[in-house]
């Protein structure tokens, strides 16, 4: 069960009152280190300054002292109230937090997603008034809301809307399991999937509609902010869209982006051969780099693959998959997706450091051996998993070869 924080002003001064109902080995909110299991807010960009941790949801952070929610650490910034002041996060919690402009949760809002650090974005950085542990709550309500991208069932944004705030490989196809419009108007009830007929994206990322599931076939993309009808092709012939996705399937975030994870040492572990599901000295180093240094826990070589060869990176124990979304077979939403990919280009920024030969992710590839061409489609497999949707790959060097 959560601790929650009760703040009694008294004589002018705050006392914090905690009432322990979690472990003792639990996060302490409020004392100026951001632990597991924790929500926090830093006076400087880049998780710098002084902190403010959390370990609730806070509709309004105060104007003033001694009754506002300040910075608790030594640093820049401590004794200062949160409320306007923050410029960076770091999301300890095991779900996603939305933070907010005004109090109250409303107003332009950035979520940040399970275990991500990042800056606060233009609009949000020292402009902050509160934040929400949880997926933001007004996606899928009708309303199109600031952060969110919708759907329309007539052109010119009339009729009734459909509002996601996630990424959706698929629309659904029949009640009571579609994505359908939401709010009244032309339309209610009917399933989006091959009936809208214009968009507005009100999200800070390009967003791109396409004709399949899963993000194939015809495709246009609607700038961040913009309204657009849907082009022939497409009008009332859509199946998926994805937050981040500038076209052609081109992932989300900036490929180049390594995330703010720090510097691996040097992986020295010699080439070796073992049976899977064991990991190889050499892997299971890269393994406890990507826990240490990522927050990413859930790796693994896997069982022993009968249909591959016996040489074979998994089967020798020089591969690992690293579980990404939800489940395997599941798309990740937007959040994992950039998640997925600050792993993915820090394993490809630190491959010569952690003898990384290849990894690949959210459709395309990357290997030491053709790194001049970046990341390239990736064409062995397809669908979710053998697309590797749902997990990143990353591949050693093992005595049989790549």
């Amino acid at each position: 069960m959560s601790k929650r924080l009760i703040f009694v002003a008294i004589a002018g001064a705050l006392l914090s009152v905690f009432v322990a109902t979690a472990p003792a080995n639990a996060a302490t909110a409020r004392n100026g280190v951001c632990e597991a299991g924790e929500f926090c807010l830093y006076f400087n960009s880049d998780q710098a300054g002084s902190v403010s941790d959390f370990d609730t949801s806070i509709s309004d952070y105060g104007d003033s002292q001694p009754s506002c929610y300040d910075f608790k650490s030594a640093g820049n910034g401590q004794g200062v109230c949160v409320k306007n002041n923050a410029a960076a996060v770091w999301n300890r919690m095991g779900s996603s937090v939305t933070v907010f402009f005004n109090s109250g949760y409303g107003g332009t809002s950035q979520t940040i997603g399970a275990g991500a650090k990042a800056n606060l974005k233009a609009g949000l950085k020292n402009e902050n008034a509160s934040h929400r542990v949880g997926s933001p709550a007004d996606a899928r309500d009708g309303v199109c809301d600031d952060d969110e991208f919708c759907l329309y069932y007539n052109s010119d944004q009339a009729g009734s809307v459909s509002d996601f705030d996630t990424s959706v490989a698929n629309y659904g196809d029949s009640q009571p399991s579609c994505y359908d419009f939401k709010s009244a108007g032309n339309g209610q009830g009917v399933c989006v999937k091959n009936n809208a007929a214009s968009v507005w994206n009100r999200t800070s990322k390009p967003v791109t509609v396409y004709f399949n599931s899963n993000y194939g076939g015809t495709n246009q993309t609607i700038a961040a902010g913009g309204k657009a009808n849907l082009k022939a092709g497409l009008k009332n012939e859509n199946a998926s869209h994805r937050i981040g996705d500038s076209g052609g399937g081109s992932p989300d975030p900036d490929p180049g982006d390594p995330g703010p994870y720090p510097t691996p040492p040097e992986n020295t572990n010699p080439e070796q051969a073992v049976r899977a599901p064991n990991a190889s000295a050499r892997t299971a180093f890269v393994r406890t780099q990507i826990a240490d240094l990522t927050g990413e826990r859930q790796c693994y070589v896997g069982d022993y693959r009968p249909g591959e060869p016996s040489t074979s990176n998994h089967n020798t124990g020089n591969a690992l998959d690293c579980t990404i979304s939800n489940a395997i077979g599941q798309y990740p939403n937007a959040s994992q997706e950039a998640q997925g990919w600050k792993l993915a280009n820090w394993l490809k920024q630190h491959a010569v450091r952690l003898d990384v030969r290849y990894v690949i992710w959210d459709g395309k590839i990357w290997s030491v051996a053709r790194a001049s061409e970046g990341w390239r489609t990736y064409t062995a497999g397809g669908g979710v998993t053998g697309g590797h949707y749902d997990h990143v790959h990353v591949s050693m060097q093992n005595p049989y070869g790549d």
